[in-house]
């Protein structure tokens, strides 16, 4: 499984605890990982009034977070990652911008082939 990551911030070992979190539960991860579409990113531009799916919203709201994208990496018809940004502004995430991580998830999709 590729599993590298970059963290930036002040927040960044709480998110590295997170992650170990979510390594720990990977027989759950994987399989969501399987079934997302790898056309359609997951945006919640308001923490607050996310939905149930986002297990970690409470904590990224703990921790500053308003706002998070995820964006599958596609190749070959499905998701075989995630780029996940996360923002301490909701309303982050607007149609260009989206478009733009949409973009740059096939390149990668495309460079990993």
């Amino acid at each position: 499984m590729l599993r590298p990551f970059g963290l930036h911030g002040s927040a960044a070992a709480p998110l590295l605890e997170m992650d170990g979190a979510l390594l720990s539960e990977q027989q759950d991860v994987l399989p969501a990982l399987r079934g997302l579409d790898p056309a359609v990113p997951v945006i919640c531009n308001d923490l607050t009034t996310q939905d149930a799916s986002l297990r970690s919203g409470e904590t990224l709201l703990k921790l500053g977070y308003q706002a998070c994208a995820l964006v599958p990496i596609p190749l070959d018809g499905a998701a075989i990652g995630v780029i996940s940004l996360l923002s301490t502004c909701s309303g982050t995430f607007d149609n260009a911008e989206v478009d733009i991580l949409r973009e740059l998830a096939g390149n990668l999709g495309f460079a990993l082939k």
